[in-house]
């Protein structure tokens, strides 16, 4: 069945009197106007404050249970952590911060123009190091106010910009675990397990880009949830068209480069965390940097925390300690290193959200600026 017939074939009422009526929006340019008509009434103005607040809130949070912390460590942990601040350990990590922000950027980059066609890069940059102070938020989901500066800037709805932000995150998580298992096999010279593994990431992959079967299942509950839950029925329906449209983002050759990029950019934080390691006087190979690594960003991911505090952290010293490092070097090495990595992109991200909204707010429409020719998008191609 046609990908256009399976997201916008009408769904029978359960009203005898409906059956003959005819759907309201059976096209994907009624959806468009529809979804872009809702996000005028999405985030506004007093929404983004009480989220501003919020994350400023959890970064004051943060702080207090960072100094609660600190208060907990002994002396050769403090006398580890005196090492390292003083020599390159601090720089060699805010230095690895920068260069996979610059990565992260190019990713987006590559992903964007390759959906919604040229347009002013630094605007584009700006706006996505902005979402970086949003990384505060539980699941990172504050980094959708990419989106939301996009559709303000330059009138993209949220429906044609969701895609490129799916996409950069299937890219990013891809990239985490591409990383954890050739360092574990290479630590552990388990080199047979890479070929199942490329195996499975392949066929998981490419199922991404074939949605008829997940598309026909959301019709699917479309149709058990259309005479209920309105609503529901009218979020698979998004659902449906951001599936279709990231599949189709997918398809193109754009997520190639960007996983590449990705790879690239954990890969220099990994380089960072072996750097500062031996700031501590700690002989660390790529491969365990690569592994300790990828173990806390997942278990800061799956934790829900903000910022993945304590649980990456934790997820980070126990990986090291398991194999052989002292505990003292560890855990001053990782305090610097997040003060380096995840708190300087924090800053840096607060720095570029402030100039994204003054730029925002420079802009007194949400019409469609002439120097982002935006194409249109075509499911069914």
């Amino acid at each position: 069945m046609h990908l256009r017939q399976l997201i916008d074939r009408p769904i029978a009422s359960a009203s005898p009197m409906a059956q003959g009526a005819a759907p309201r929006h059976s096209t994907l340019e009624d959806a468009g106007h529809r979804a872009r008509e809702a996000s005028d009434l999405g985030l506004g103005r007093a929404q983004f404050r009480r989220a501003a607040r919020w994350v400023l809130a959890n970064l004051v949070l943060l702080l207090a249970i960072a100094v609660a912390a600190a208060a907990l460590l002994d002396a050769p942990t403090w006398k580890s952590l005196d090492t390292a601040l003083h020599s390159s350990g601090i720089a060699a990590a805010a230095t690895a911060t920068i260069i996979a922000m610059s990565l992260n950027v190019a990713r987006w980059l590559v992903l964007w123009r390759t959906e919604l066609g040229r347009g002013p890069i630094a605007v584009q940059a700006l706006f996505y190091v902005s979402g970086y102070a949003m990384s505060a938020t539980p699941g990172r989901a504050g980094e959708l106010i990419r989106l939301w500066f996009n559709r303000r800037h330059f009138g993209v709805s949220y429906l044609r910009s969701l895609p490129v932000f799916v996409l950069d995150r299937v890219a990013d998580t891809t990239s985490v675990v591409v990383c954890g298992v050739v360092g574990f096999a290479i630590i552990n010279q388990s080199f047979e397990v890479l070929l199942p593994f490329g195996i499975f990431s392949t066929i998981a992959l490419c199922v991404l880009g074939f949605p008829r079967p997940w598309l026909a299942l959301i019709r699917g509950l479309r149709v058990r949830l259309s005479g209920r839950f309105r609503m529901g029925a009218g979020l698979l329906r998004v659902a449906a068209l951001t599936l279709a449209r990231t599949a189709r983002l997918y398809r193109r050759p754009a997520f190639m480069p960007a996983l590449l990029l990705a790879i690239a950019s954990r890969v220099v934080q990994c380089i960072g965390l072996s750097l500062v390691l031996a700031s501590a006087e700690q002989d660390v190979s790529l491969a365990l940097a690569l592994t300790a690594y990828s173990a806390g960003s997942l278990a800061g991911a799956a934790s829900f925390l903000p910022a993945g505090l304590g649980a990456a952290e934790l997820a980070i010293i126990a990986t090291l300690a398991a194999y052989g490092l002292p505990a003292a070097p560890v855990v001053a090495s990782v305090i610097v290193f997040r003060v380096g990595g995840f708190w300087l992109a924090t800053l840096i991200g607060l720095a570029a959200l402030s100039t994204a909204l003054a730029l925002v707010r420079l802009r007194k429409d949400t019409s469609i600026s002439p120097c982002l020719p935006l194409r249109e998008i075509n499911v069914a191609s």
